[in-house]
């Protein structure tokens, strides 16, 4: 198959997660992960609406998708992929409570130590990420 720039086109995949939006996701090498969601085609609506606490990852070998684990989401995070780490930030809860908290998930590990860090509110903050130490330092200043 020869792709065209800015053609999409579908993957005949296995084991696909149901189908959902507003999740967080991020790459590394060949694999792709996809975290959280609403997973309902009928979101705000009273009926059947779930936020997905399912983190998936698709291999792009081998179009196979593996659930990974089961952790909180949030809504509307935002969610990427560094070294090791599917990092999210803010979103709501599942009471609908906007959060600012930043958190962890170690993809190199099984099981992974998730952990969150709350973020309060600062005139200032810097994050500093050692992959190498597998340590976050989050200083602010006031």
């Amino acid at each position: 198959m020869t792709l065209v720039d800015g053609d999409f086109f579908d993957v005949n995949t296995f084991g696909t997660p149901s189908p959902r939006f507003l999740a967080q996701s991020g790459s590394k090498g060949t694999k792709f992960y996809v975290h959280g969601g609403v997973s309902s085609n009928e979101y705000g609506s009273n009926s059947n609406t779930s936020l997905s606490d399912e983190l998936w990852c698709f291999h792009s070998n081998n179009y196979t998708w593996i659930l990974v684990d089961r952790f909180p989401s949030f809504l509307g995070a935002a969610g990427t992929v560094v070294g090791d780490l599917f990092m999210t930030f803010g979103g709501l809860d599942n009471s609908g409570s906007l959060t600012n908290s930043l958190r962890l998930y170690d993809l190199g590990l099984n099981p992974s130590p998730s952990f969150s860090i709350p973020l309060h509110p600062s005139p200032s903050f810097s994050i500093f990420l050692d992959l190498k130490e597998r340590t976050l330092t989050i200083t602010t200043t006031r």
